[in-house]
């Protein structure tokens, strides 16, 4: 467990509304970082001979908003792929006429950019339909935006978040969280199977897959025991509580 965050996060302020261009993203992203993680610095993304290498390997130019990920954070394995893989530049791989660069941890689905989108600046990203191999579902508008919501999946994970807790949800606690924390501004995803939503506040991340598990993670005991409480009187038992 470590120390109480000195510095609140607002992210239910940060995130509620995701900006509407890479660039703001990325200052985003960088908050988030700043308040949770720890601060990005050179160390932690791709130089551009690196990026350069991936691109002749594969005969394209990456998606810019793809270069600025690798190039500000790539190499922050210990946020990306604690659990799932963001796939280093030197992994990337073309399957099926698509940009692999997320690989789920059981290779169950991966994430991918449709080569048709790859000379835009910020491409939409597609999950492989984990029922129909065949099918590809449409996870995040783009790739910034799936940065983001990659970065909060993985908090539950992370050795920097203090406090966690998880549970199988009920209709209470769902209706608890939706009148209580404010709903970050991201699409549903599909994976994990949802509809997975987030949810914020004070240093504060709240994550609901669908209608079946909720997740709390919190870097100040006050916020996180604040919910945890709440969401427990609508019937969860927490299963995992440090």
């Amino acid at each position: 467990m470590t120390s109480e965050n000195p510095k609140p996060l607002k992210i239910d302020t940060l995130l509620r509304n995701i900006p509407h261009n890479h660039e703001e993203r990325w200052h985003a992203l960088k908050t988030f970082f700043d308040g949770w993680f720890g601060p990005l610095g050179p160390a932690d993304g791709y130089d551009e001979p690196a990026i350069r290498a991936a691109e002749q390997r594969l005969n394209l130019r990456l998606p810019t908003s793809l270069r600025e990920w690798y190039a500000l954070a790539g190499k922050r394995a210990e946020v990306w792929s604690r659990q799932d893989e963001f796939l280093s530049p030197q992994e990337l791989r073309i399957e099926d006429e698509r940009l692999v660069i997320y690989v789920e941890n059981q290779s169950v689905v991966s994430w991918a950019i449709p080569l048709e989108d790859i000379s835009h600046d910020d491409p939409p990203v597609f999950l492989s339909d984990p029922q129909d191999s065949e099918t590809w579902l449409e996870e995040s508008p783009a790739v910034s935006m799936f940065a983001l919501s990659q970065m909060l999946l993985n908090v539950k994970f992370s050795e920097s978040t203090s406090y966690c807790a998880n549970g199988e949800a009920t209709r209470g606690s769902l209706i608890r969280i939706r009148r209580n924390y404010e709903r970050l501004g991201f699409p549903d995803l599909n994976w994990p199977p949802g509809p997975t939503r987030f949810y914020g506040g004070q240093d504060l991340v709240i994550e609901a897959n669908g209608d079946t598990w909720i997740w709390v993670s919190g870097k100040s005991s006050a916020a996180f025991s604040d919910a945890v409480d709440l969401i427990a009187r609508a019937g969860v038992t927490w299963t995992h509580n440090t």
